[in-house]
């Protein structure tokens, strides 16, 4: 696999169903495609966000569907057919955003305290 700049850190990451493409977002705002064969081929870099991406989830009901969550408010269904990549843009209100950002800071804090947790140590 291809790495990425020293800078861009990958955040998230998931398999199709059946393993077919592995895909990854993360700090560079770019959804990687790879096919999984020996070695992983990069098979499609995706834009649309304009903010880090945070999590990936592919859909379950047998099409090759995947969408990505991103700090710029926005959610993408990504779809591939007909040997193409396709996407509809998803964009949350501003509350929405701010419910989002404050999760995100939500979560963050409790992984601080598991990771300064004294049963860790």
């Amino acid at each position: 696999m291809e790495k990425n700049r020293v800078s861009d850190q990958t955040l998230c990451s998931a398999f199709s169903p059946g393993g077919k493409f592995y895909v990854t977002g993360g700090t560079d705002k770019i959804v990687r495609v790879y096919e999984m064969s020996d070695p992983p081929l990069l098979v499609n870099e995706l834009t649309g966000h304009t903010d880090r991406i945070l999590t990936i989830q592919f859909n379950n009901n047998g099409q090759c569907c995947f969408a990505t969550g991103s700090c710029d408010g926005t959610s993408i269904i990504w779809r591939y057919s007909s040997s193409q990549w396709s996407s509809i843009v998803l964009v949350a209100s501003v509350d929405q955003q701010l419910i989002i950002q404050m999760l995100i800071l939500y979560t963050l804090r409790r992984l601080m305290l598991v990771i300064k947790s004294p049963v860790l140590l």
